[in-house]
């Protein structure tokens, strides 16, 4: 689906900002999860999806494209049309974050096809829109993590291979990283987890150079603590596996 411009002149509002950050922290996100970070003072749902049309569609603004593109694999479903509109960051929005001082570089990007990706976004996304909606608990970006330790999401593990016997070195590559303040009367208490997402396209053993479930697992019973040596966390650093069948929203 392209864009359609009406000439319409856009002018970026905080909210607009706001929805693009979340975007560029999480990965493609949904019309429901979008709309669910602007939702504390109430808000308009017609003309707030209205707005994202908008911001998908015209190019009469300071940056001269549409600051939010709609991937194209979500239409090549054949229930496409019954399933909420999936945003992605155009690189005019990109831009727009910079000069507002919004954009990280250290933010992690999950990387395999787009359905991965986006399902990594919807996992993270919900849990952040949560916390949001507590009075107990702040979301912490994986991004800020990094950041701090000045160092990527990436870390080199020497393994056992589950199915060969044969000791490997790979690099793990969580999908994703955050963490969460916990507000308590004894003051806050910090969480973190890796995050790894799973669409059932792994094998569970392989005798192939390829990923698979135990050997995934393996690489983790070595290396979560290195990654929370190299994050310089005292907080506990959790693995969080997620699978396609446990989602109960639909992307």
């Amino acid at each position: 689906m392209k864009p359609q411009s009406t000439g319409k002149r856009i002018r970026l509002t905080e909210r607009d900002l706001l929805w693009m950050q979340k975007i560029h922290e999480h990965g493609p996100l949904s019309t429901r999860e979008i709309l669910a970070f602007s939702e504390e003072g109430g808000q308009n749902k017609g003309r707030a999806q209205n707005r994202l049309t908008d911001l998908f569609n015209e190019e009469n603004n300071t940056h001269g494209k549409p600051y939010l593109t709609r991937p194209e694999q979500q239409f090549m479903h054949i229930d496409a049309r019954y399933n909420q509109i999936i945003y992605g960051l155009s690189k005019a929005g990109e831009k727009a974050l910079k000069e507002a001082g919004l954009w990280s570089d250290w933010v992690h990007k999950a990387g395999g096809p787009f359905w991965h990706q986006r399902m990594v976004a919807q996992i993270t996304a919900e849990i952040e829109i949560d916390c949001r909606r507590s009075t107990d608990r702040n979301y912490i970006q994986g991004w800020k993590v990094l950041e701090r330790a000045q160092t990527r999401l990436r870390c080199p593990v020497t393994f056992k291979d589950p199915t060969t016997g044969k000791t490997l070195t790979k690099t793990l590559i969580p999908d994703q990283i955050y963490g969460i303040e916990y507000l308590t009367e004894d003051g806050p208490r910090y969480k973190f987890w890796v995050l790894e997402a799973e669409r059932g396209t792994h094998p569970k053993t392989s005798k192939q150079d390829r990923k698979s479930v135990e050997r995934m697992e393996a690489m983790y019973d070595v290396g979560l603590s290195k990654i929370k040596a190299e994050l310089k966390l005292k907080a506990p650093l959790v693995l969080s596996q997620a699978h396609r069948q446990d989602m109960h929203t639909k992307h």
